[in-house]
């Protein structure tokens, strides 16, 4: 997103330099409410961008922006035989980690210190916009294209669920990644989540 930014297309990103105003480009979460000309120029740039990618890597791109959630019909048809995978994750685990997000980013990136006086309405806003562009094209896509997964299921059983992506998705033998995959998790079996205490009426809202 920050790339895509930075060759010019509009981006939900650009509010964090002025992070104290309306943001600009809350449209961007989901492509069918940006204009005409906006989704124009963010198409030109995501595909100059990943055709950099696959010439400069000379392999298959994976993209992993949150922000492409409410446009995954416009990639579809940008990119056709695309495969998508969808991490849903326990929204009273999402919202204090996004709410955390913006300020740290505003802080180093931005031209104004941060009030965060509405940062709440628009992490809720932000999430309605890119979940209402999800489930309307999610439609478009092509069932074997499509794969859900919880969050909680990939962090309980990583190999198992990954093994299923790839037989879902088509997307090639398991079994070279496989061995690499259980040595990343072994690395990771220390590591321990951020735990999240919600007020009762943040909670209540986020419900």
């Amino acid at each position: 997103e920050f790339a895509l930014m930075n060759l010019g297309a509009p981006s939900i990103y650009t509010r964090i330099a002025f992070p104290n105003m309306p943001p600009e480009y809350l449209n961007t979460l989901d492509i069918n409410e940006m204009p005409a000309a906006d989704r124009e120029r963010w198409g030109q740039a995501l595909t100059q961008f990943v055709r950099t990618l696959t010439y400069d890597k000379e392999k298959q791109i994976v993209l992993k922006s949150p922000p492409h959630t409410g446009r995954v019909g416009e990639l579809a048809k940008l990119f056709p035989g695309a495969k998508f995978i969808h991490i849903a994750r326990n929204p009273y685990d999402v919202f204090p980690s996004t709410r955390r997000l913006w300020p740290s980013l505003d802080e180093v990136q931005g031209f104004q210190f941060p009030k965060n006086e509405h940062l709440d309405e628009f992490v809720f806003e932000a999430f309605d916009v890119m979940y209402r562009g999800y489930e309307a094209q999610r439609a478009e896509i092509d069932a074997e294209h499509l794969y859900e997964i919880r969050y909680e299921d990939l962090v309980q059983d990583p190999v198992g669920e990954v093994r299923r992506i790839y037989a879902a998705l088509d997307l090639g033998d398991f079994e070279p990644v496989r061995e690499k995959l259980e040595a990343y998790v072994r690395s990771q079996k220390d590591y321990v989540k951020n735990r999240h205490e919600l007020e009762p009426e943040l909670k209540a809202e986020i419900r």
